[in-house]
């Protein structure tokens, strides 16, 4: 009954140990996904001028149109970004500031619909397109690379309606051509041209395929922008640089409301804590269930060696090689884990599969994971 125990341990610590190295490489996997922008001290803070109340007398725009109950919400909102922008690209430090409504892994998403000439939607899904409002020097900020025609400059913002598209959205709907130039209509009535075309990027999670993204210019809204986002790159520890914005915002606009203060690598570590956990957890386990299973394996094999120890002394002095009694005990050893091993590798590969959903880069039959924690075993 001990022997068919230590057997059983064996086997569990086999599942636990398939587990632990599938976790610990889908995290590796993870880790080593191309995200198509940078997560290099970019800090990021939600920014809400409130313009429904007469500014502070202390605000540098008091007194300027738009900064009073009777100018227009939205145009006095603008005038605060523009010259928060100003301002924190002054900054010491400071490599590039954008604004944008949403941001790489967020958690935030916004979509409308789209209508290319030339393009017939196979299904609902394409009829959608994810947007985003930004300023210019957004893709500078998260650094993704242009890969054709330019980005939005500050003289878009009384030009013609202008976006720039990611490679997804221009292999999907421009296959086969330029999308340079092209039009697309946003919505039920916004015609746009484009402009440029830019790297494909993750949007809501590290394991998505890159989805369709028009970008808009944010002084160009396609729906009203209720919600702004302040993006800085910058050499400067992110504490620091963060006590230092938001001074700069409260002496631009003392009512402006400022939150969800977060570093890019910060969002991006908040993508994967579930793999992480599930990492840290199964070889935590693997290690105590192999520790036990040896120390089963050991208490086992120790009695069983006291028992025998007269078994062994007669064999000894009729002759019998010392290399063959250790022989016959380690076999006894060997038996019992090649029987754990027997019964472990199918219960191993059918938690593999069950989990098969929380793998990324990995699959349940890998051969090489197998072999590995039977080694170890």
């Amino acid at each position: 009954a001990t022997r068919v125990l230590i057997a059983g341990q064996v086997a569990l610590s086999l599942v636990l140990l398939v587990a632990a190295v599938m976790f610990v490489r889908t995290m590796s996997n993870l880790q080593a996904v191309d995200l198509g922008f940078s997560t290099r001290n970019v800090l990021t803070m939600s920014i809400d001028p409130v313009v429904s109340a007469p500014a502070a007398s202390t605000s540098p725009i008091a007194g300027e149109p738009g900064a009073d109950l009777g100018a227009s919400a939205v145009r006095s909102r603008e005038r605060i970004w523009t010259l928060l922008l100003e301002r924190i690209r002054a900054m010491p430090a400071v490599r590039s500031a954008s604004l944008s409504v949403l941001t790489p892994l967020s958690g935030r998403d916004s979509g409308t619909f789209v209508a290319v000439a030339g393009f017939r939607p196979r299904s609902d899904d394409d009829r959608v397109v994810h947007v985003n409002h930004i300023s210019e020097d957004y893709f500078r900020t998260f650094g993704i690379p242009l890969r054709a025609g330019r980005v939005f400059t500050p003289r878009d913002a009384g030009a013609d309606k202008v976006v720039v598209i990611n490679e997804a959205a221009a292999k999907a709907y421009f296959a086969g051509r330029s999308p340079i130039g092209a039009t697309l209509r946003l919505g039920e009535t916004s015609i746009h041209r484009v402009v440029g075309v830019v790297r494909d990027s993750k949007h809501m999670n590290v394991r998505e395929e890159a989805p369709r993204f028009v970008f808009v210019p944010v002084w160009q809204p396609v729906d009203t922008i209720t919600r702004i986002t302040l993006a800085i790159a910058s050499d400067q520890p992110a504490s620091t640089l963060a006590r230092a914005v938001t001074d700069e915002v409260r002496a631009i606009h003392s009512r402006t409301l400022v939150s969800d203060i977060v570093g890019v690598q910060d969002q991006v570590d908040a993508t994967v804590v579930s793999e992480r956990l599930l990492s840290t957890l199964s070889t935590s386990f693997a290690a105590l269930a192999v520790g036990l299973a040896a120390i089963g394996l050991y208490g086992v094999l120790g009695y069983s060696v006291a028992s025998r120890r007269a078994e062994f002394g007669i064999r000894l002095a009729l002759g019998s090689p010392q290399r063959r009694v250790a022989w016959d005990v380690m076999r006894g050893a060997l038996l019992q884990v090649a029987l754990g091993l027997a019964i472990g590798l199918p219960g191993a590969l059918a938690s593999a599969r069950a989990a098969q959903g929380l793998l990324f880069g990995v699959t349940p039959t890998a051969a090489d994971i197998y072999l590995v924690s039977t080694a170890v075993l």
